[in-house]
């Protein structure tokens, strides 16, 4: 075995050491005996190379660079050719293999509807009067090939020149189309003698998260016409095939692409319930609690007009000084806290809902005189819910789009009419639609989930309504708000799988 190979591949093992020792011992053997099996004749041989961070299985086929040509067809005067007029691939091809003694061979067909070749000529220069060209071997061929958009390489002690490619890139984690879609809603019910100018109240938000349209075309407008595209959601992959320096275009997108658009973006979501010690810090709000608490804390500061960011300084942490913050401003304590991973740009959902049922109706019927009582239940639910697009702007800045619901868990009351008891529900809905920048390691506050119960107690003589003389009456008003603590992260790009040749 070679010293070069063993090393890349003790390389490969360590740096999987987290894989189980049977699963590297058995790959040990199928790499040696690889290896043994390539034999030292050839120029070229495949290596395989433990990766933990690629997709399946974690293996890479990774092979050495290509051979160089000898080193007599790489001096200054190595071959002298007559380039006048050559315009056929196959008539300059004979040309090389007659000055050269190299075989020249074609891999695919030029596209029929290609652009016409440049004019051929070694790094941009002017070929010399009477078109006779002398120099290396590797310099006619780089010139050969960038005029007409082909790639070469020497193997098998021949020269092969590939004109038309086709290479399958595969986008994993843009499998399909994805639709979300998030609303609340209040309205007001009448009896039969009631208003008809009834109230109601909306907020829907809905996203449609279909990228493949846009890849297509933002390709057909960086590739030649002659390249072929096709495009395919459900397998999540694009197959581009054409001219080889089209598919390094194409390359150069997917690049771009897995750059901006397939980055991990971590939105978690932290609800937290103050409830108020006194009424002057409920007129304040959470607002001016903030404002007043960062104003004479060093090193941390809200954003410019209160845009709810709390920005950290050296060594401090926006989000635990934010929770600390609420503590002073009343009995602070977590509701729940949500960590939604997704795809940049990508829409997610969470919520975490609580449904209760009750009695909503009695119903009595009588039929051939035999008397019969349906109870009708309800069900209403409550908690938190949100719909989110986060999307990467710069390479520590994320811009949320938030859609957050809250509803009460519903206090029930019971009617009573004619020894027949039923259960109505009493609850607070909110939502917030919020567009806000959120920079690493700050928080952003999202406040105006405010709440306000009252209740009262009463003891009276002969009845609750009339107090005198021994009878009282308590109230207890709790003020409380809940408040959003929001912070955004990105990840490393997922990455681009690309197949060509044998694999595809």
């Amino acid at each position: 075995m070679r010293p070069a190979v063993l090393l890349a591949l003790l390389a490969g093992l360590a740096a999987c050491a987290a894989e189980p020792l049977e699963g590297a011992l058995e790959l040990t053997g199928e790499v040696a005996s690889g290896i043994a099996g390539a034999g030292s004749g050839g120029d070229r041989f495949a290596v395989l190379r433990l990766e933990s961070g690629r997709p399946y299985t974690g293996f890479e086929r990774r092979e050495e660079e290509a051979a160089e040509l000898p080193l007599h067809l790489r001096t200054d005067d190595a071959v002298t050719l007559s380039l006048a007029g050559v315009e056929d691939d196959r008539e300059l091809a004979a040309g090389i293999e007659a000055a050269t003694g190299l075989g020249v061979r074609f891999s695919g067909e030029r596209p029929p509807d290609a652009p016409p070749p440049a004019a051929l000529a070694p790094a941009g220069a002017a070929l010399p009067e009477g078109g006779i060209w002398t120099g290396a071997l590797d310099r006619l061929l780089d010139a050969w090939c960038a005029s007409r958009g082909y790639v070469w390489a020497y193997e098998d002690g021949a020269v092969t020149v590939t004109r038309q490619r086709s290479v399958a890139f595969r986008l994993n984690a843009l499998a399909g189309v994805q639709s979300v879609e998030g609303s609340t809603a209040t309205s007001e019910a009448r009896g039969g003698g009631g208003s008809s100018n009834l109230a109601r109240q909306a907020l829907v938000t809905q996203t449609t998260y279909n990228p493949w349209p846009e890849i297509e075309a933002q390709l057909a407008a960086q590739l030649d016409p002659s390249t072929r595209v096709a495009v395919s959601p459900a397998a999540a992959s694009v197959v581009v095939a054409g001219l080889p320096r089209e598919i390094d275009r194409a390359r150069r997108y997917f690049s771009w692409l897995n750059r901006t658009v397939l980055r991990p973006v971590t939105l978690t979501v932290d609800v937290y319930q103050v409830r108020y010690r006194q009424q002057s810090d409920f007129d304040i709000g959470i607002e001016g609690t903030l404002e007043r608490l960062f104003g004479s804390a060093a090193g941390l500061e809200l954003g410019s007009d209160f845009a709810g960011i709390v920005r950290p300084a050296p060594g401090t942490d926006s989000l635990a000084s934010a929770i600390a913050a609420l503590h002073q401003a009343g009995s602070a304590a977590r509701v729940l806290s949500a960590t939604v991973p997704t795809l940049n740009a990508q829409p997610a959902q969470f919520f975490e809902l609580f449904s209760e049922s009750y009695l909503a109706e009695i119903r009595t019927s009588v039929v051939d005189g035999t008397r019969s009582t349906n109870l009708v239940p309800g069900t209403v639910s409550s908690g938190f819910a949100m719909t989110f697009v986060a999307q990467i702007v710069s390479p520590d800045e994320v811009l949320v789009r938030l859609f957050a619901s809250l509803q009460d868990r519903p206090a029930f009351t019971v009617f009573e009419s004619a020894s027949q008891k039923i259960q109505l529900p009493a609850y607070g809905s909110r939502a917030v639609q919020v567009t806000q920048k959120v920079a690493r390691g700050e928080t952003l506050v999202v406040t105006g989930f405010r709440d306000r119960n009252a209740v009262v107690s009463r003891e009276g003589t002969f009845r609750a309504e009339i107090p005198f003389p021994s009878g009282g009456r308590t109230t207890d008003a709790a003020k409380s708000e809940q408040v959003l603590l929001v912070t955004a992260s990105a990840g490393e790009p997922l990455g681009v799988v690309e197949s060509s040749g044998e694999d595809l």
